[in-house]
């Protein structure tokens, strides 16, 4: 082989040593790249029921529903997260009054439209629902007390001219129970055997008990007349 041949040659190995490398090894797999997980974004608020019929003095409370984008329902992170976001407005708290939680109460005879907001990571949705409340067509009542000293129920709606009694059974102990209880016209409740009655001819909020505790329905309740 001539000089010239040599320099030839040898380069083109190099070469070919350099592309095949080593025999054996193994050359690193390229890195997988993993797609990126979408942040979830709170994208829906439904609020159900989306209507409610109530007789006034009764209550329905309501369950909020949120969503991300994909439809995915959404939940809080740690109990009572949304808590001071949810807002509930009533159109006409004449007619059905709502609380923060949501409970819907029954107040006046129409339509009211009760609203919900929500805020999740900065974002606010809004959902609403419909109420219709009529006044109720009770004329009577009968309100019995266990032996803790419980009313049930607790709390009553009837017409104007209505007449509600109130129940002791037999070895059952109470305190005075009065009507309008705290109030400057405060009445006692006559019990005779164990019953005692009262006509409402006018609308209006009573309440009853014995005025011991520190809430409207300890030992007590309320009657609403429409």
């Amino acid at each position: 082989m001539t000089a010239r041949s040599l320099t030839r040659v040898l380069p083109l190995c190099a070469a070919l040593a350099v592309a095949c490398g080593s025999e054996g090894a193994v050359r690193p797999a390229p890195a997988i790249q993993q797609p990126a997980v979408p942040k979830r974004v709170f994208a829906s608020l439904a609020v159900s029921p989306d209507s409610i019929l109530l007789v006034a003095g009764s209550a329905q409370s309501l369950t909020i529903d949120a969503r991300d984008q994909f439809g995915v329902k959404m939940s809080e992170a740690n109990s009572g997260e949304w808590a001071d976001t949810i807002r509930y407005i009533s159109s006409a708290p004449e007619i059905a009054g709502v609380d923060r939680w949501g409970l819907v109460t029954g107040e006046g005879r129409g339509t009211a439209r009760i609203t919900v907001s929500v805020t999740v990571a900065g974002a606010t949705r809004t959902a609403s629902m419909t109420t219709l409340v009529e006044l109720p067509t009770a004329t009577s009542a009968k309100l019995t007390v266990n032996q803790h000293r419980i009313w049930a129920p607790t709390t009553v709606s009837v017409r104007a001219g209505a007449t509600v009694t109130w129940v002791v059974p037999d070895g059952v102990q109470i305190g005075t129970i009065w009507l309008n209880v705290w109030g400057n016209d405060a009445e006692k409740l006559e019990f005779i055997d164990g019953v005692a009655t009262h006509t409402f001819p006018t609308p209006g909020t009573f309440y009853y008990g014995t005025g011991g505790g520190l809430m409207w329905d300890d030992e007590g309740g309320r009657i609403k007349v429409y």
